[in-house]
């Protein structure tokens, strides 16, 4: 399946690296989400836990057309990024992508097959 996920964040909550193309939110529990991009159409998110500062557990998922989005003048602003996942089952989206996002407290909509879900509402049947 094809999902397009938005996701959203408090501002103080992420950081910009716009030498290494990356974008990081992490939470208080050392929680971190990664997005980074190898050019305009490629690129991976990946969820980690902090060890003392060092990423551990680290997960990795490929999306394409990765895009920080703002609508304000401020370059260092993030009102939301956009990306496109493919060739994720259900299930393996829902347990393992998913459940990354809730972890680092990151509010999401996904948009599936044309259907926008608000996925941390509703009660899906894995």
């Amino acid at each position: 399946m094809t999902y397009n996920l938005t996701l959203s964040f408090p501002k103080e909550k992420y950081s910009i690296d716009k030498n290494s193309y990356e974008f990081i939110a992490r939470d208080k529990e050392g929680n971190r989400f990664i997005m980074t991009t190898d050019d305009k159409q490629k690129g991976k998110i990946s969820f980690c836990k902090d060890d003392v500062n060092e990423c551990k557990f680290t997960q990795h998922y490929a999306v394409k057309d990765p895009k920080i989005c703002n609508k304000l003048p401020d370059i260092d602003s993030v009102d939301y990024i956009t990306v496109i996942m493919e060739d994720y089952g259900e299930k393996y989206f829902h347990n393992r992508i998913l459940s990354g996002l809730n972890k680092c407290d990151i509010d999401y909509t996904v948009v599936d097959d044309g259907t926008t879900q608000n996925v941390l509402l509703e009660d899906f049947i894995i």
